[in-house]
């Protein structure tokens, strides 16, 4: 990176260090598949990714084997408490790779990263935690003393939520003893794939999870192979009610989260704001694709009325767009126009701009976004179940503005500068002479402050001598200390009189110190101070 450049965006597609091709997790290993591969692709711009392998039937028995023999061997035979280690150690290294996770999930999947960075993944680790805490605990899960697991797992997740359908579909069944094959969504296989680096680090026993891509042929091979002994699948309902029959009678047990209807229901004593953003969100989070979205709305008659509207209103201010997502949502290409339709759980391809087609309940609108803009416009509102037919006018042709005549260049000279004499440079000027200040008051303050000083060195001379004397000491002999004394104090009181008299006089002679200050201006007007003492 240069000089002020700026540095990679946190969630940029940067920090991602994808191989270029990723094949089938088996046995704690990737290997390739025999199905071939396909590319998958960034719903943003359609641009391809990765390449990945799809898994034929022979791979699915190999995933399958290498799941019986872990459940066999190694993890049906482990304690809880030694399977929760390797939960938590999971759990810690989806944190650690979280920022990666998210960025991965966002370019494969299409959702805005703040959902991604800040729902999906932190709820991935959370839930591995949380197993973690359950796998030597399982006596008091309301099952029985001493539950058993059940074998291999065979579990098909969707698209919606990649990484967080692997957590909720992986996590429990590992703590229950159980071994897994998962076949995540052909169009969302990224974080699956990474999620499998993940248990390469944690030293997961090879076999406890096997990972098969691939698309619903991969899936369908799964969940008919008879030595799986639990089927987990969610999904559409048409798929759900063929995996049911597909189980039905062979003694495997089945699990099966389909798509719903679920209802918002508001009576007269309900904030009718709160209910109105509790509304939008649960049917326009993740862009309605949740299998629990609210696409029913059940209002107590005496308020119908005013909470239609304020939904209405409300409903006015939303945008097409996907806010916070790093890339944009659509690009269409050549002459192909990409139409999603409220509440965003159906796509469809228009092509040579006309098509018609069917609406399924719940769906109020028609947004179609035009190959020449990146804005989404809305086409149409329709009943439900209505019929609706596109003829989609081109874009109109870009205006050509035709050729300006040139219009001549003409080319002033500057006038000739003019150049101003120099003036003659100025001499020196002393501003202010300096004052004459008498010497006499600090020579008289001067001789009072050295008799002080010799009165002082005097008295201690003479208090040294006296401390010399013994008790019986003569009178006559103390008359020279005496003299020294009075000597003293004679000293002290001439120079403390010479020292007051001399400062007094200096003071009303004018000066404090027998120094001036002289200003002056230089040649070119600088200011200058100069210190004078009369010496």
């Amino acid at each position: 990176m240069g000089f002020l450049e700026y540095a990679p965006a946190p969630e940029s597609r940067s920090i991602l260090q994808l191989k270029d091709s990723y094949g089938l997790f088996i046995g704690g290993e990737f290997v390739e598949g025999r199905g071939g591969a396909f590319d998958t692709i960034s719903p943003a711009d359609e641009s391809r990714i990765v390449s990945i392998a799809i898994g034929s039937d022979e791979d699915v028995d190999a995933a399958v084997a290498a799941a019986r023999q872990a459940h066999t061997k190694v993890w049906s035979k482990m304690s809880g408490r030694d399977r929760g280690k390797y939960l938590f150690r999971i759990a810690r290294l989806v944190q650690e790779r979280a920022r990666e996770l998210a960025v991965a999930e966002s370019l494969d999947n299409g959702k805005p990263i703040r959902e991604s960075r800040d729902v999906d993944v932190p709820l991935v680790a959370a839930w591995f935690f949380y197993y973690a805490g359950w796998a030597d605990k399982l006596d008091h899960a309301g099952v029985g003393a001493n539950p058993q697991s059940l074998g291999v797992a065979g579990q098909v997740i969707p698209w919606n939520f990649p990484l967080l359908m692997l957590a909720w579909k992986v996590a429990p069944a590992l703590a229950a003893g159980n071994t897994v094959v998962l076949k995540p969504a052909e169009t969302t296989s990224l974080t699956a794939l990474i999620f499998a680096e993940i248990l390469q680090q944690a030293d997961l026993p090879a076999g406890v999870v096997n990972i098969v891509t691939g698309a619903g042929a991969t899936g369908a091979s799964l969940v008919r192979h008879p030595d799986v002994n639990k089927v987990a699948f969610t999904g559409s309902t048409g798929v759900g009610r063929d995996i049911a029959k597909a189980v039905a009678g062979t003694g495997k047990s089945l699990t099966l989260e389909l798509g719903g209807k679920a209802a918002n229901i508001v009576f007269d004593d309900a904030p009718i704001e709160q209910a109105v953003e509790g509304i939008v969100n649960g049917i326009f989070f993740n862009q309605g694709h949740v299998c629990c979205a609210g696409s029913r709305l059940l209002v107590q008659e005496s308020i119908h009325d005013e909470v239609i509207d304020r939904l209405k209103t409300r409903l006015s201010t939303l945008e097409a767009t996907l806010k916070g997502a790093p890339w944009g949502t659509l690009v269409v290409t050549g002459e192909q126009l990409r139409v999603a339709i409220a509440p965003w759980t159906d796509e469809e391809w228009i092509v040579d701009g006309q098509r018609s087609f069917v609406l399924e309940p719940g769906q109020v609108s028609l947004l179609v976004k035009r190959r020449d803009g990146a804005n989404w416009t809305q086409a149409a509102t329709v009943e439900t179940g209505s019929t609706v037919a596109l003829a989609l006018a081109p874009p109109p042709p870009p205006v050509v503005e035709p050729p300006k005549e040139p219009t001549p260049t003409v080319v002033v000279a500057p006038p000739e500068p003019k150049v101003e004499p120099t003036p003659p440079r100025p001499e020196p000027v002393k501003v202010v002479a300096p004052v004459e200040r008498p010497l006499t008051p600090w020579i008289v303050a001067g001789t009072g402050a050295a008799l002080i000083v010799l009165g002082t060195i005097t008295f201690f001379v003479a208090s040294s001598q006296v401390t010399s004397f013994p008790s019986n000491t003569p009178e006559s002999a103390l008359t020279g200390y005496r003299a020294l004394v009075v000597t003293t104090y004679t000293g002290w009181g001439l120079g403390a009189a010479a020292l007051a008299g001399g400062l007094v006089w200096g003071l009303v002679a004018g000066s404090a110190a027998p120094v001036s200050l002289v200003p002056s201006v230089g040649a070119h007007g600088e200011v200058s101070l100069s210190l004078c003492t009369r010496l």
